[in-house]
């Protein structure tokens, strides 16, 4: 009998949801309306996008987003939401912001917010239009099946001016240096000013945004959640806008949950700004204070993957091989998904997919990776992924490459990877482009042992 090495395989932990192309659903020619589909989407956005092209700092940018709510009382399970097809031709998807972005879970009759970071190149009357669609599955992986979508925009992109009663008082982000997969806190005092009538279509209303830059990297710090309470009123969660506000000033206070999932080469000056209903216009908060804000440090990482395979070689006749992935890093951080990358032959075993010992749903196999989509988050004891992929018959020399994420770097222990470190003459180090750097091995056919 043939032994050879059980497998090559490299597994890569994401944070950062790489940017999605999001496609129509092959399943159907025209998706079905969300209402239809037993969900609702609404807009937590105004209908107009406002910027200030004259402005120093240039205003260009805000946050907008979509709460989805289930109507038929059933619980939903990985669902996306997914922002595509934008017309217009000044709206955009900021730099880094992903199109689509995860709902780990929905229980019957619940809602949940989703952000997205858009930017606008220039005013414009023309309508800023796009589709947002509710999937089930991760849009760009097999399998995945879109189950509504309704359009979604902005009726035009306005120009504002400052008011000099919208204003900051202070400014504070959450001490320390952001870990990835960590959360930090953004703070917002300030003053209403006296709230006006507005425009027609955006009657003395309140948009908050903690970021109004081209150049706020949304790739790197994500918006998980809101909060907006004013003086003596009403506290709101999960939203960005309010209208409707009776004309008296208003001290507020915002505060901004953000998730460190990238990294930047510089801290990360915060501009948050609010536009607020001034008599009938939209006027945005007075910058005169932008040069005392504080800064996001560049976030660090402390999450490592170790490695393990639970047999060093199977028969030529194949076999499966239990795989386990520990996790150590700072309790709290969350993975939004594990991928790793298999060699061909290699196919996941039905219902051998844990995490800290709990059976979670089989991964989705996709161009010679096998990709185990979360959230999972870490405590800092016992984070372990388990998989047992199926390894079919196989003579001959296997080759895999182990990739180093940009965005977050970590341990990889194997017996290859060991081997490589030794010095092993197989391993063979090459260039990545763009910062990464892949280790190429070959698991050669050996001898049976003596």
């Amino acid at each position: 009998m043939i032994f050879r090495r059980a497998a090559c395989l490299a597994v890569v932990a994401v944070v950062a949801a790489t940017p999605l192309v999001v496609t129509a659903a092959p399943a159907v020619a025209v998706a079905p309306s969300c209402p239809s589909a037993g969900l609702t989407v609404a807009a937590l956005h105004g209908p107009n996008f406002y910027v200030d092209t004259s402005s120093s700092p240039v205003l260009q940018g805000a946050y907008a987003g979509y709460r989805v709510t289930d109507t038929t009382g059933n619980p939903r399970s990985d669902l996306w939401v997914a922002l595509s097809d934008f017309t217009g031709g000044s709206v955009a998807l900021g730099a880094g912001q992903p199109s689509a972005q995860q709902v780990a879970t929905l229980a019957g009759g619940a809602s949940a917010a989703r952000f997205f970071y858009l930017t606008a190149q220039a005013e414009s009357a023309t309508a800023q239009r796009h589709s947002v669609a509710v999937w089930r599955g991760r849009p760009d992986l097999p399998g995945s099946a879109q189950l509504c979508a309704d359009s979604g925009g902005f009726s035009a992109v306005e120009g504002t001016i400052k008011a000099a009663a919208n204003k900051l008082t202070s400014v504070a982000v959450s001490a320390g240096t952001p870990k990835i997969g960590g959360t930090f806190t953004v703070t917002v005092k300030g003053d209403t000013g006296t709230i006006g009538a507005g425009s027609a279509n955006d009657p003395s209303s309140f948009w908050m945004s903690p970021a109004a830059s081209g150049s706020w990297p949304a790739g790197a710090y994500r918006l998980v959640g809101t909060s907006l309470s004013f003086t003596g009123g009403a506290t709101y969660t999960d939203t960005l806008r309010v209208s409707g506000l009776s004309s008296a000033s208003k001290e507020y206070t915002a505060v901004y949950t953000f998730r460190a999932v990238g990294f930047t080469s510089s801290p990360t000056t915060v501009l948050p700004v609010q536009q607020i209903a001034s008599g009938t216009q939209i006027k945005h908060t007075d910058l005169g204070s932008v040069a005392s804000l504080p800064a996001i440090a560049p976030s660090t990482n402390d999450l490592t993957i170790a490695l393990s395979a639970g047999a060093q070689k199977l028969p030529d006749t194949g076999g499966t091989v239990v795989f386990q992935a520990a996790v150590s890093g700072s309790a709290g951080a969350v993975l939004d998904s594990f991928t790793a990358t298999v060699p061909a032959g290699v196919t996941l075993v039905p219902g051998s997919v844990t995490w800290r010992g709990g059976a979670i749903p089989d991964g989705v196999s996709s161009a010679g990776t096998i990709v185990l989509q979360g959230p999972f988050t870490v405590t800092g004891s016992g984070d372990v992924l388990s998989f047992a992929p199926g390894v079919a018959r196989h003579l001959g020399d296997r080759v895999t490459s182990v990739r180093r994420d940009r965005r977050l770097r970590h341990r990889r222990h194997h017996p290859v990877a060991d081997r490589q470190r030794s010095g092993d003459p197989d391993g063979q180090r090459q260039h990545v482009p763009g910062g990464g750097r892949r280790r190429t091995s070959r698991c050669p056919t050996t001898s049976p042992p003596p």
